[in-house]
Protein backbone atom coordinates (compact mmCIF):
# COMPACT_ATOMS: atom_id res chain seq x y z
CA UNK A 1 0.00 0.00 0.00
CA UNK A 2 3.01 1.96 0.58
CA UNK A 3 3.46 2.28 -3.22
CA UNK A 4 0.47 3.25 -3.65
CA UNK A 5 0.43 6.45 -1.03
CA UNK A 6 4.05 7.85 -2.33
CA UNK A 7 2.23 7.97 -5.95
CA UNK A 8 0.35 10.30 -4.64
CA UNK A 9 3.03 12.95 -3.57
CA UNK A 10 5.57 14.32 -5.96
CA UNK A 11 8.77 15.50 -4.23
CA UNK A 12 11.50 12.50 -3.56
CA UNK A 13 12.15 14.52 -0.52
CA UNK A 14 8.07 14.43 0.44
CA UNK A 15 8.10 10.67 -0.37
CA UNK A 16 11.36 10.18 1.68
CA UNK A 17 9.33 12.00 4.56
CA UNK A 18 6.15 10.44 3.94
CA UNK A 19 7.79 7.08 4.19
CA UNK A 20 9.24 7.98 7.66
CA UNK A 21 5.94 9.11 8.70
CA UNK A 22 4.39 6.01 7.57
CA UNK A 23 6.55 3.48 9.41
CA UNK A 24 6.69 5.68 12.64
CA UNK A 25 2.46 6.25 12.93
CA UNK A 26 1.37 3.06 11.25
CA UNK A 27 0.99 1.07 14.54
CA UNK A 28 -0.42 3.84 16.22
CA UNK A 29 -3.33 4.47 13.87
CA UNK A 30 -4.24 0.96 13.56
CA UNK A 31 -4.45 1.00 17.48
CA UNK A 32 -6.30 3.85 17.22
CA UNK A 33 -9.04 2.45 14.60
CA UNK A 34 -8.96 -0.86 16.42
CA UNK A 35 -9.99 0.91 19.71
CA UNK A 36 -13.28 2.18 17.61
CA UNK A 37 -13.78 -0.88 15.55
CA UNK A 38 -12.67 -3.97 17.03
CA UNK A 39 -11.82 -5.93 14.50
CA UNK A 40 -8.36 -5.86 12.87
CA UNK A 41 -9.60 -5.90 9.15
CA UNK A 42 -11.86 -3.13 9.46
CA UNK A 43 -9.00 -1.35 11.29
CA UNK A 44 -6.23 -1.83 8.50
CA UNK A 45 -9.07 -0.35 6.18
CA UNK A 46 -9.33 2.77 8.40
CA UNK A 47 -6.08 3.19 8.49
CA UNK A 48 -5.65 2.96 4.81
CA UNK A 49 -8.55 5.59 4.53
CA UNK A 50 -6.34 7.79 6.90
CA UNK A 51 -3.70 7.19 4.83
CA UNK A 52 -4.91 8.23 1.91
CA UNK A 53 -5.81 11.32 3.64
CA UNK A 54 -3.11 12.22 4.47
CA UNK A 55 -1.36 11.54 1.36
CA UNK A 56 -3.84 14.17 -0.46
CA UNK A 57 -2.90 16.78 2.61
CA UNK A 58 0.46 16.12 2.93
CA UNK A 59 2.07 19.54 2.03
CA UNK A 60 0.90 20.65 5.06
CA UNK A 61 2.73 17.96 7.26
CA UNK A 62 5.54 19.59 9.33
CA UNK A 63 7.94 17.90 11.74
CA UNK A 64 7.17 13.74 11.67
CA UNK A 65 8.51 13.21 15.21
CA UNK A 66 6.01 15.85 16.56
CA UNK A 67 3.33 15.69 18.87
CA UNK A 68 1.24 17.71 16.49
CA UNK A 69 2.07 15.35 13.98
CA UNK A 70 1.02 12.04 16.44
CA UNK A 71 -1.94 13.79 17.57
CA UNK A 72 -2.95 14.62 14.17
CA UNK A 73 -2.49 11.26 12.48
CA UNK A 74 -4.89 10.00 15.40
CA UNK A 75 -7.12 11.98 15.12
CA UNK A 76 -7.32 11.02 10.83
CA UNK A 77 -7.02 7.66 11.91
CA UNK A 78 -9.87 7.73 14.67
CA UNK A 79 -12.34 9.35 12.39
CA UNK A 80 -11.79 7.24 9.38
CA UNK A 81 -12.74 4.43 11.80
CA UNK A 82 -15.88 6.41 13.12
CA UNK A 83 -17.05 6.47 9.14
CA UNK A 84 -16.31 2.46 8.54
CA UNK A 85 -18.34 1.92 11.57
CA UNK A 86 -21.27 4.33 10.31
CA UNK A 87 -21.25 2.30 7.22
CA UNK A 88 -21.30 -0.41 8.90
CA UNK A 89 -23.91 0.20 11.01
CA UNK A 90 -25.80 1.72 7.89
CA UNK A 91 -26.67 5.10 10.23
CA UNK A 92 -26.30 8.50 8.77
CA UNK A 93 -28.01 10.29 11.50
CA UNK A 94 -25.12 10.17 13.91
CA UNK A 95 -23.67 13.99 12.35
CA UNK A 96 -25.58 16.79 14.07
CA UNK A 97 -27.98 18.74 11.60
CA UNK A 98 -25.97 21.64 9.93
CA UNK A 99 -26.91 24.96 11.41
CA UNK A 100 -26.13 28.53 9.52
CA UNK A 101 -23.05 30.05 10.50
CA UNK A 102 -23.52 33.32 12.94
CA UNK A 103 -21.31 36.17 11.29
CA UNK A 104 -20.83 37.53 14.37
CA UNK A 105 -18.36 34.80 15.92
CA UNK A 106 -15.37 35.21 17.87
CA UNK A 107 -11.87 35.48 16.12
CA UNK A 108 -8.66 33.75 17.41
CA UNK A 109 -7.67 37.04 18.23
CA UNK A 110 -9.49 36.23 21.38
CA UNK A 111 -6.98 33.76 22.08
CA UNK A 112 -4.10 36.77 21.85
CA UNK A 113 -3.62 37.49 25.58
CA UNK A 114 -3.54 33.77 26.67
CA UNK A 115 -0.55 31.36 26.74
CA UNK A 116 -0.58 29.29 23.83
CA UNK A 117 0.25 26.56 25.92
CA UNK A 118 -2.00 27.37 27.86
CA UNK A 119 -4.73 26.85 25.03
CA UNK A 120 -3.40 24.16 24.00
CA UNK A 121 -4.17 22.43 27.12
CA UNK A 122 -7.82 23.96 27.16
CA UNK A 123 -8.16 22.59 23.26
CA UNK A 124 -7.62 19.06 24.61
CA UNK A 125 -9.95 18.89 27.50
CA UNK A 126 -12.33 19.98 25.05
CA UNK A 127 -15.11 17.18 24.05
CA UNK A 128 -14.27 15.40 21.07
CA UNK A 129 -16.67 16.99 18.75
CA UNK A 130 -15.21 20.24 18.94
CA UNK A 131 -11.68 18.97 19.84
CA UNK A 132 -10.70 17.52 15.96
CA UNK A 133 -11.73 20.55 14.32
CA UNK A 134 -10.33 23.12 16.83
CA UNK A 135 -7.10 21.52 17.12
CA UNK A 136 -7.40 20.94 13.22
CA UNK A 137 -7.88 24.49 12.66
CA UNK A 138 -6.10 26.50 14.82
CA UNK A 139 -2.65 24.25 15.67
CA UNK A 140 -2.42 21.96 12.17
CA UNK A 141 -3.46 25.55 10.39
CA UNK A 142 -6.41 23.76 7.85
CA UNK A 143 -8.85 25.33 6.12
CA UNK A 144 -12.31 24.62 6.99
CA UNK A 145 -13.12 23.38 3.47
CA UNK A 146 -9.60 20.97 4.18
CA UNK A 147 -11.26 19.59 7.71
CA UNK A 148 -15.19 19.33 6.04
CA UNK A 149 -12.81 16.46 3.37
CA UNK A 150 -11.06 15.06 6.03
CA UNK A 151 -13.34 14.64 8.34
CA UNK A 152 -16.49 13.75 5.74
CA UNK A 153 -18.49 16.97 7.21
CA UNK A 154 -20.30 19.48 5.80
CA UNK A 155 -18.45 23.13 6.17
CA UNK A 156 -21.47 25.07 7.58
CA UNK A 157 -21.07 21.95 10.52
CA UNK A 158 -16.74 22.07 10.93
CA UNK A 159 -17.77 26.46 10.78
CA UNK A 160 -20.29 26.53 13.88
CA UNK A 161 -18.00 23.78 15.55
CA UNK A 162 -15.16 26.16 15.56
CA UNK A 163 -17.67 28.70 16.60
CA UNK A 164 -18.54 26.87 19.43
CA UNK A 165 -15.36 25.67 20.45
CA UNK A 166 -14.34 28.55 20.75
CA UNK A 167 -16.93 30.05 23.27
CA UNK A 168 -16.11 26.91 25.33
CA UNK A 169 -12.74 27.75 25.34
CA UNK A 170 -13.09 31.36 26.13
CA UNK A 171 -15.25 30.62 28.62
CA UNK A 172 -12.81 27.52 30.27
CA UNK A 173 -10.33 30.43 30.10
CA UNK A 174 -11.69 33.40 31.15
CA UNK A 175 -10.53 32.87 34.83
CA UNK A 176 -7.33 33.03 33.67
Amino acid sequence: MLTIYLQMIDSQDEKDKFEELYYKYNKLMFYVAKKTLNRDEDAADAVNDAFLLIAKNFRKIGIIDSKETRNFVAVIARNAAIDIYRKRRNSEALIDPVIPQNNDSLDINDFDIVDYHLVLEAVQELSEHYRDVVYLYYVEGYRTTEIANMLHLQVDNVRKRLQRGREILIAALGDE
